[in-house]
């Protein structure tokens, strides 16, 4: 019918059959992909009609638009006598598939006005008019077969399907390894290829970084006071319980952030493709779960009891908790048949909140500053200690020696009490330090008293037969001496005159002042005269 219409269109009087001519066209074809999708879709195969629901839609909008566009064009476009007036819901655009010799034409007549003679009677543009459709369909053959050779690269295998069915061999699914493979074309046979040499990695607990210019991760240093990923998911976890006070007004679980990449590598290519939709998605979804328990559980640890959570995770246990979080994600994707092998759990990422870290600061600080402190208060006995002593360990010799000395006073062992006091008293003859300087000045003090006591008594004796020699003369001399010693720091005036004198001397004893400036211009001009 569409070819029908398209041909009584050529007479001027049907011309406005070749409107509806192309509308049939296109929906023959259009329902002649319809048919060939759904017969595909019976080997679940659903690229085509997946391809025809968005074809079909677009379509419409098309020939929509191209439909407004002629009537507004065809109310301002000039009126001409006998003039064949194009209706607007002829589309312009399935003219192409309905008269396809009109693109020829239309380019035809083109080139002939640009080079100003026919090109279209030339033998070639004949040829090439006549061999076109041969060639069209030669090239799309030749691409339709190019389907049936696939190329596996070296860290890739593959299967084939046939009609929707993987190709068997005598070990039960064929798997096609690195190289070049043959096959039936397209939609008879299909492959499906993976990386399965290829280790793949998955994040779990959180969203990377990622480069929007080149496509590569982000990597930062992992400090965990700051967020250092796009996004950070919390994991529920009990609280460490020290002792039954340290409970009180606390609740039982707390928050972590674990940053978990799990690397894994695909080592049984059919449970991958086939047992499961969307097999990475799944191994995310088991690796949450299984890292979700874990953390919300208690883990054991060999060679002891059960262990706390976040010691487990967050202390030296990391690498147990490691083992056994691989252990269960294998277990689990073993299970469903997955068809991986974790290969690598990293469990550097695992901390606190970033929210936390102030507080948490302010305690490790409070820890430092206590150590400080216990370390000043350990130098600074080192150095009195030291000082005093000589070195740290003669006082606490001393110190064994003087509790050993009070204890067997203490308890009336004369013998015992006698014993360490002569090694006390040796101790500390051999110290050092200030006990040895004033071990050493008393020694001197106690030298110059005795040499002064002695000095004393021996001048006594002399001064003894001094006085028996000589009586009066002896005590004016010790009473002039005393009179000296007593007026060395005296200011002494020396009065001569005659006993029996009736003179009066006055004598002005206090201390004169400093002249002032009246005194001293007196004293110059009695200087100049």
């Amino acid at each position: 019918m569409s070819r029908y219409a398209t041909g009584m269109s050529a007479e001027p009087q049907w011309k406005p059959l070749r409107a509806g001519g192309s509308f049939l066209l296109a929906i023959a074809f259009l329902c002649f992909a319809l048919a060939v999708s759904l017969a595909l879709t019976q080997f679940k195969i659903f690229v085509v009609i997946n391809i025809i629901n968005w074809v079909i839609p677009i379509l419409l909008v098309f020939i929509g638009a191209e439909t407004a566009l002629n009537v507004v064009m065809d109310i301002y476009r000039p009126r001409l006598k006998d003039q064949y007036a194009r209706t607007a819901f002829d589309s312009r655009l399935l003219g192409v598939i309905s008269e396809p010799g009109g693109i020829l034409r239309s380019a035809a007549d083109a080139i002939d006005y640009q080079f100003g003679f026919k090109v279209s009677q030339t033998w070639f543009y004949k040829l090439l008019e006549k061999a076109i459709v041969p060639l069209v369909l030669f090239a799309a053959v030749t691409l339709y077969l190019l389907s049936c050779i696939v190329v596996v690269t070296a860290n890739e295998e593959a299967i084939i399907e046939r009609f929707g069915n993987p190709l068997n061999d005598a070990n039960g699914v064929k798997v096609v390894g690195p190289g070049l493979a043959f096959k039936w074309p397209w939609p008879i046979d299909q492959i499906y290829k993976y990386p399965t040499k290829k280790v793949s990695e998955i994040s779990i607990g959180f969203v990377p970084k990622v480069n929007p210019k080149t496509g590569e991760l982000i990597r930062e240093p992992l400090l965990w006071g700051e967020k250092h990923y796009k996004e950070e998911y919390e994991l529920l976890v009990a609280s460490e319980q020290t002792s039954e006070g340290s409970t009180a007004g606390a609740v039982p679980v707390s928050l972590l952030i674990a940053a978990v990449p799990v690397q894994y590598r695909v080592k049984d290519l059919y449970s991958f493709i086939y047992n499961h939709d969307e097999p990475e998605k799944l191994l995310e979804s088991i690796s949450y779960r299984e890292l979700t328990r874990f953390a919300a559980g208690q883990v054991g640890r060999e060679g002891q009891g059960p262990a706390d959570v976040q010691e487990t995770l967050l202390g030296a246990s990391r690498a147990e908790a490691k083992r056994i979080l691989t252990a269960r994600i294998q277990q689990a994707a073993d299970g469903v048949g997955l068809g991986v092998e974790i290969v690598f759990l990293g469990l550097q990422g695992v901390h606190p909140p970033p929210d936390v870290a102030t507080d948490y600061q302010q305690v490790i600080g409070a820890v430092q500053k206590k150590q400080a402190l216990i370390l000043d208060a350990q130098a600074e006995r080192n150095k009195i200690l030291t000082t005093l002593v000589g070195s740290v360990q003669d006082a606490n010799e001393l110190y064994s020696l003087a509790a050993k000395y009070q204890q067997a006073k203490k308890q009336n062992q004369s013998e015992e009490a006698r014993k360490f006091a002569k090694d006390l008293d040796e101790a500390f003859v051999q110290a050092s330090g200030d006990i040895y300087k004033i071990l050493r000045e008393s020694h001197s003090y106690t030298f110059e008293i005795a040499t002064l006591a002695r000095a004393t008594g021996l001048r006594f004796a002399s001064q003894l037969k001094s006085y028996r020699a000589a009586e009066q003369i002896y005590l004016r001399e010790q009473v002039l001496a005393a009179r000296v010693e007593a007026l060395k720091d005296i200011r002494k005036y020396v009065v001569v005159a005659d006993p029996n004198s009736l003179q009066v001397f006055i004598v002005d004893v206090t201390e004169q002042q400093i002249p002032s400036l009246y005194d001293v211009k007196d004293f110059q001009e009695s200087s100049q005269k």
